[in-house]
């Protein structure tokens, strides 16, 4: 995603310095384009994209509802809320557990564009931060999700607990 916009704030930087090297000196043609390239692509990675009907990038953002059942204490079952941020060149992850006794934020997150079956694909590692009298303990983790369609994501998850935890995650969209 990020070489998308290096592409286009390059586009953008060669076109405004031909279009005002006609009314300004060379140097300030050249500081204009780059200021003005740069600004575009600003508001072109965290609003326009969105309206871009080009734009094959999936948009994700919102709060979802997750239905996980993980193989920690022998099939737990548990719901959470997901909430996902997302500009053109970077998405972030967010999980409120349901059961107060913590949350979990990813560290790195991205964007998988479909290589045969058609599907995007959300990969993210992520650290837990427990309350202090959860039972729980600090850990890390991977997600691999599949986005089925503007209102569902699904996968599995792994961690590296001491019992090499691993779970399915249902997502679902309630507002954006």
């Amino acid at each position: 995603m990020t070489q998308k916009i290096i592409k286009l704030a390059g586009i953008v930087a060669i076109i405004l310095f031909l279009m005002l090297s006609f009314f300004c000196e060379l140097l300030h043609a050249i500081s204009y384009a780059a200021s003005l390239s740069a600004l575009f692509c600003l508001v072109y990675d965290r609003w326009l994209w969105k309206y871009n009907p080009f734009e094959k990038t999936p948009r994700i953002a919102g709060v979802y509802d997750a239905d996980c059942c993980s193989t920690y204490n022998d099939g737990y079952r548990y719901r959470s809320q997901i909430t996902i941020r997302q500009t053109l060149s970077s998405i972030t992850i967010c999980e409120e557990l349901m059961n107060k006794q913590g949350y979990c934020e990813s560290i790195t997150a991205t964007l998988i564009e479909p290589i045969g079956d058609g599907k995007w694909r959300l990969h993210y590692t992520y650290v837990t931060y427990p309350k202090a009298m959860s039972r729980d303990s600090m850990h890390e983790g991977a997600a691999f999700l599949e986005i089925m369609d503007k209102n569902r994501i699904s996968g599995r998850y792994f961690t590296n607990r001491v019992e090499q935890t691993a779970g399915d995650m249902e997502l679902t969209k309630i507002s954006s």
